[in-house]
């Protein structure tokens, strides 16, 4: 039997984005080489937004008994007429929500409901219980990191030192720690590069989001962990970003209840006291298990656990 062809889509002239850098090229560059005999992964491009009838050529054109792997932003905006067409044409459509809000995609043409985390999968499901979304299996795939994180160093820092890896919007810093912690700019894919050689000197990620009203419908993968445990490095973290908990470990020692100013300052100075500890190397341990789930064969598998629910192996 032949194998099957995965095609992750992602939009024509966008790949400034982190969600289609990542999702539509990194992750197929992880896991094209574990996928087996019955899947094959490829790369395919949509026309822009701009260009419906494009769109519906794209779609009359596209291979049949194919699975589809749509990216965040190559969903936000398909021309209806070309998502139904595709759909025909197509073994599986499957919508990779990463952070986006599902309830504004047009999420009743997709068959699979791909998850970044296990928490956005447990919202889906309590939602379509509810009827306030679209019916259909969901499959969760973790986020990745980008590929070239994969290649960074496979042992800790030397000395302690910390850094916040991210939008500086996202985050509220103590007073008090902002000389202690350095700010690496990854608002885009851009900046990211920039700053990617540098990531290797710091021990210590810090994760802790800007306080904000939750929605049930939007919910953010852990990369801040997954970068993490890509540097070999610790992660000061609060049980109410998603999946924290669940990724690393209920007993993480540097895992707060909150991210109230007093709880990031204790998490700050438990870290800094109990850097090169057994404390310390047991947390490095949690954290290296998030890169264990998210590797190359761990991800491929995840795809294949996908791809089974649309009847291939």
């Amino acid at each position: 039997m032949a194998a099957v062809a995965l095609y992750f889509v992602r939009r024509f002239g966008d790949r400034k984005t982190g969600s289609t850098q990542m999702r539509g090229h990194d992750l197929l560059e992880l896991v094209a080489p574990h996928m087996g005999p019955n899947l094959c992964a490829r790369q395919m491009v949509i026309p822009g937004p701009r260009h419906p009838t494009a769109q519906r050529i794209w779609a009359r054109m596209v291979p049949r008994d194919a699975i589809y792997f749509m990216t965040k932003r190559s969903i936000e905006r398909i021309d209806p007429e070309a998502a139904h067409i595709l759909k025909n044409r197509a073994r599986a459509v499957c919508f990779d929500y990463v952070d986006g809000n599902p309830r504004q995609i047009r999420s009743e043409i997709a068959d699979i409901h791909v998850c970044t985390s296990y928490a956005q999968e447990a919202a889906l499901k309590s939602l379509q219980v509810k009827g306030e979304f679209a019916p259909g299996p969901t499959s969760v795939v973790l986020h990745n990191a980008s590929a070239q994180l994969t290649k960074m160093r496979s042992t800790p820092a030397p000395k302690f030192s910390a850094a916040y890896v991210g939008t500086l919007a996202m985050t509220e810093i103590p007073e008090i720690l902002q000389d202690e912690i350095e700010i690496l700019d990854a608002s885009s894919t851009r900046e990211f590069q920039k700053n990617l050689e540098r990531l290797s000197q710091y021990s210590l990620h810090y994760c802790f989001r800007r306080s904000q009203e939750k929605s049930e419908f939007i919910v953010k993968p852990f990369t801040k962990g997954v970068t993490a445990a890509m540097c070999c490095s610790n992660i000061i973290t609060s049980r109410q970003v998603w999946d924290a908990e669940a990724l690393l470990g209920t007993d993480y020692p540097y895992l707060m209840d909150d991210n109230s100013e007093e709880d990031i300052l204790e998490a700050f100075e438990k870290a800094r006291s109990s850097f090169g500890t057994n404390t310390w190397r047991d947390a490095l341990q949690a954290v290296a298990r998030i890169k264990e789930l998210t590797s190359g064969p761990a991800l491929a598998q995840s795809l294949k656990d996908m791809s089974r629910i649309a009847g291939v192996g």
